[in-house]
Order: structure tokens, then C-alpha cells, then sequence
């Protein structure tokens, strides 16, 4: 159960990417007996994956995201997955963690966005 006996963590970033960093972080704060959560462990469900992601966040105590060179997928509204979550988490009051790349512009092409619509869209 999360809340008073444990203290979760919901870590997000964009896929492609990022997935070795999000590992390490899960890793560490599972090592110091936090309770990680993110899109990895998630189940196939018929629900919307974005109505199940909501609920995960709901029960975190914080929402860590990671960011470097890409926005990330993008939903039907425009906006990526990683932005919405993060949205969502500010609006509930979830205190969030944000762990930016120091010089995004130094990362190799192929982890960076490929097109002007998503690099404006890290902005």
C-alpha cells in the first residue's frame, strides 16, 4: 500500500531515449525501499492507458520526469504522454522532480527530435 507505509514514486520520460536512465532511477529508489512506478511495469489492459497512468500518479507521492533531446509520442490532442502526465501530476498537487539533460544540444542525432514541430515543443 502506498501513502503511509510506503513512499511511491511514479518516473517517467520519453521512451525511446531515455529507458536506461529511467531504469537507474527506479533502481536507486528501489534499492533505498521506495516504490517505483512507471509505464515498464504497467499491464495490458482494455482501459485507456491514459486513465490507468492517471490512477498510478494519483496513489504517488511524487512524480519524477526525466528529459533530454526528444518531446516524446504524441496523443490526439498535440500535446506528448510526458507532458500530459506531468500536467496531471501539477494538478493534483503532486510534487514533482524534473531531471533535465545539462546540454540537450550536445546529445548524437539519433536522440534528439527529428523535425522543428517536436524540438519547438521541447521549448
Amino acid at each position: 500500500m502506498w501513502g503511509s507505509q510506503w513512499i511511491g514514486f511514479f518516473v517517467s520520460s520519453t521512451f525511446e531515449d531515455l529507458q536506461e536512465q529511467r531504469r537507474l532511477v527506479s533502481t536507486s529508489l528501489a534499492k533505498f525501499g521506495y516504490l517505483p512506478a512507471g509505464m515498464e511495469l504497467f499491464p495490458a489492459s482494455d482501459q485507456d492507458q491514459f486513465e490507468y497512468i492517471k490512477r498510478v500518479i494519483d496513489r504517488s507521492d511524487y512524480y519524477v520526469v526525466i528529459t533530454a533531446g526528444r518531446y516524446g509520442s504524441v496523443a490526439s490532442d498535440g500535446l506528448s504522454f510526458t507532458e500530459k502526465e506531468c500536467d496531471y501530476a501539477m494538478s493534483q498537487g503532486i510534487p514533482v522532480l524534473a531531471f533535465l539533460h545539462k546540454e540537450p544540444g550536445s546529445l548524437p542525432a539519433n536522440r534528439c527530435e527529428k523535425d522543428e514541430a517536436g524540438r519547438t515543443s521541447l521549448i
